[in-house]
Parts: C-alpha cells; sequence; structure tokens
C-alpha cells in the first residue's frame, strides 16, 4: 500500500482519476494555499511524512512549492511529482512556454477556483491589491481538468470582477497529470535515489562551495541583467544570487531598485544581484509562479532555497541575506 500526500488543489483530480491508478494507495490532503506560508507548509509536511511510514512509499503530490521540498522528504522513502507546480502538473512544460511565448496568463484549475480567495487573503490581497498585481497578465486561463467549466461560469466571473483579468477555458484531460503519479511510483518501485545522478549532485556542490571559499574577482559590482536563457548559467556560477523579479510598470519595483544597486556594492564577493524583467521573460516567471512583484528568489549553489515578496527597506533587506551567508 502506497501514501499519497497532496495539496488539496488536486484532491478532484486525483478523485476523477483513483480507478485509472493500477496500484493500491490512500491519500492524505494537504490545505491548499499553504505554500503561501513556507512555514506552515513544511510542519504540514512533515507531520504527514511522520504519519506515512508504515506504507510502501510516499508519492508526494506538489511541485517546487517550497524552496528546500526536496530536504524535507529526504530522510522518508517518499518521491516528488516531476513538476515545477500544480499548472505543469497538469499541462506539460512544453504547452506552458507554447501559452508563455503569447504572453503572461494567471493559470487556475478547479481546485484553485474554490481556493483562490483564502489564497489571496493569506497573502493580504485586497480587491485593489489584486488588480495591482495581476495587472502585468494578459488575463487568466482555467484549465477545465474535469470537464465541467460550464458550471463554474458565476465562479470564473467572480475571479474577474474581483481580479479585473479576463479568463478563457481550456480543455485538459489528466493524462499527463496521470502519468506523473505513475511516475512516481515506479520510481519508489526502484530506489528514489539513483546513485549516478546523487554522485554528479553531490560533485557540483563540492565545487560550487570550493568556488565559494576561493577569491571571487570576477563577482559583479552591478545588477547583473537576466534573461530566460541566461538565468541557469549565473545561479550556478555563483555559491549565493539573488534574483530581483521586476517590471517597467511596478512601483514597489522601482522603489527598491536603488537598494539593489548598492547591495550590489557592499556586498560585492559575497552575494550576486541580478535582475529580472518578468514581462519579457514570461517562462522563468511561469517557472517559478511569480505572482507579485517584486519578488526576489535565493538561490544558493544552484538551488532555488527561498522566495522574498515586497520592496524591503535596505537595512531589513541585507540582515535577510545576511542569514544564507
Amino acid at each position: 500500500m502506497y501514501a499519497i500526500i497532496a495539496c488539496g488543489i488536486f484532491k478532484d483530480e486525483i478523485e476523477k482519476i483513483s480507478e485509472e491508478l493500477d496500484f493500491p494507495f490512500e491519500v492524505r490532503y494537504l490545505e491548499a494555499g499553504l505554500h503561501v506560508d513556507f512555514d506552515d507548509l513544511e510542519e504540514a509536511l512533515k507531520a504527514e511524512l511522520e504519519g506515512c511510514k508504515g506504507y510502501d512509499g510516499i508519492i508526494v503530490a506538489y511541485g517546487e512549492c517550497h524552496p528546500r521540498i526536496r530536504d524535507i522528504l529526504a530522510p522518508y522513502n517518499a518521491v516528488l511529482l516531476r513538476c515545477q507546480n500544480c499548472i505543469d502538473a497538469f499541462i506539460t512544460r512544453k504547452k506552458v512556454e507554447e501559452i508563455a511565448a503569447r504572453g503572461l496568463y494567471f493559470y487556475l484549475s478547479p481546485g484553485w477556483v474554490e481556493s483562490w480567495r483564502d489564497m489571496f487573503e493569506r497573502m493580504n490581497w485586497s480587491r485593489e491589491e489584486a488588480r495591482f498585481q495581476l495587472a502585468p497578465f494578459k488575463g487568466a486561463i482555467f484549465l477545465d481538468t474535469l470537464g465541467d467549466g460550464e458550471r463554474r461560469e458565476d465562479q470564473l466571473i467572480e475571479f474577474l470582477d474581483f481580479t479585473l483579468c479576463v479568463p478563457q477555458k481550456m480543455a485538459v484531460n489528466l493524462d499527463h497529470f496521470r502519468s506523473l503519479i505513475v511516475e512516481a511510483k515506479e520510481r519508489l518501485e526502484v530506489g528514489s535515489l539513483d546513485e549516478e545522478l546523487e554522485r554528479i549532485r553531490r560533485k557540483k556542490l563540492e565545487e560550487m562551495k570550493k568556488m565559494a571559499n576561493e577569491p571571487n574577482a570576477d563577482y559583479p559590482d552591478s545588477p547583473v541583467k537576466l534573461t530566460d536563457g541566461t538565468v541557469g548559467e549565473v545561479v550556478g556560477r555563483y555559491p549565493l544570487v539573488i534574483v530581483d523579479c521586476w517590471a517597467e510598470w511596478c512601483g514597489p519595483c522601482r522603489m527598491i531598485a536603488p537598494v539593489i544597486e548598492d547591495l550590489a556594492k557592499e556586498m560585492k564577493g559575497k552575494v550576486v544581484f541580478a535582475k529580472l524583467n518578468v514581462d519579457e521573460n514570461m517562462e522563468t516567471s511561469s517557472k517559478y509562479g511569480i505572482m507579485a512583484i517584486p519578488t526576489m528568489l535565493v538561490f544558493k549553489n544552484g538551488e532555488l532555497i527561498d522566495q522574498m515578496v515586497g520592496a524591503y527597506p535596505k537595512t531589513t533587506l541585507a540582515n535577510k541575506i545576511q542569514k544564507y551567508l
């Protein structure tokens, strides 16, 4: 018997495909929206993982919703779905990128339609704040995974009224979602740890640690401009990288820009600061689920470990960064 620990966002979809999964399992759902607070998500995940120790294996139906989610799962016989978030759990990364080429869209699934008010409240988004944060989006895409989009018209209109983000429906079958769960179960059967990949990962981490202890004359003293094509190279080159996700129209982004410039000079040799325009780099914005700006992505040794949302005063931001050094 396997256990599936799933975000409540996936509840209806898992129930719909449950008879198609050819292995015995029990599901435990966590409250949708826990990812808004990383501490709450970590606490809830650990509690459920402890309670599932007696199962043959644990499938964690989440994306990269916590910057340290793999570390949280490491002590357990558990594997994560191979997706970045709940969007590419339902549609392939290729499809996400095709849509991103047309513009920046906010995605809704049936679970999101049921939970968006609670999530916005957790983020302290009023109607005005939600409209401000979603202003750069061309619209919303409702992923109709259950084939019941017609009966959700009133819910989608409520979302439109609150955000001014016009939704459009997109029919989605659950083949991709089901394949992710089946593939996760297969990884449990053969062992969740691929020794060769782990060896490469450890070697890379050792190289990064060594680089962190060596003089770094090539550290820039001003923010590095990033694109979708250069993010991976930059965050993998330096031990600690702070990526400021911003847009031209964003007032708080302009407020924090001089702070980023100053800290890039003052913390040269310890931290690299970078800037990513979310309007021009929608693939990265979608990949990391950027829902509000400014958002600062914190990468350590090439891995995303945290996100900071908002325009912090210089002293506050510097103190927050210190804990990553």
